[in-house]
C-alpha cells in the first residue's frame, strides 16, 4: 500500500542543501500573482532558493518553477507561514498561477 501524498509537493533546488517541506492541502495555500504562501512544519531560511512543483488534486493545474523564500513567520500552532516568490517560471505555469491567484 502506498502512502497518500499531499496535493502540493515541493522539492529543493539541485545542488542546494536538502530541505523537506511538509505542505498542507491546497486550501492552506494562498496563491499570489508572483508567488505563494503556505504552512510548513519546519522553518525555511530567508533567501533560500528552491524548485517547486505544484499539482492540484484534479491534475489539471500544474505549476513548476524556481522560488526564493522571502518570509517565514511562526504560527501559534508551532508551524510556519512561508512566503516564496517565483524567480523563474514558464509562461504556462505563470498563467496557471495567475488564474489561481485571481480565483
Amino acid at each position: 500500500m502506498s502512502a497518500r501524498k499531499d496535493p502540493f509537493v515541493s522539492n529543493p533546488i539541485e545542488g542546494a542543501s536538502s530541505v523537506h517541506l511538509s505542505i498542507l492541502p491546497s486550501h492552506d495555500v494562498s496563491f499570489h500573482e508572483n508567488g505563494l504562501t503556505f504552512q510548513s512544519n519546519e522553518p525555511v531560511d530567508l533567501w533560500k532558493e528552491l524548485v517547486v512543483e505544484l499539482a492540484c488534486p484534479s491534475g489539471q493545474t500544474r505549476i513548476e518553477g524556481s522560488v526564493v523564500v522571502v518570509d517565514c513567520k511562526p504560527t501559534e500552532a508551532n508551524r510556519y507561514f512561508v512566503t516564496v516568490v517565483f524567480t523563474h517560471i514558464s509562461d504556462q505555469s505563470q498563467s496557471a498561477l495567475s488564474a489561481l491567484a485571481f480565483s
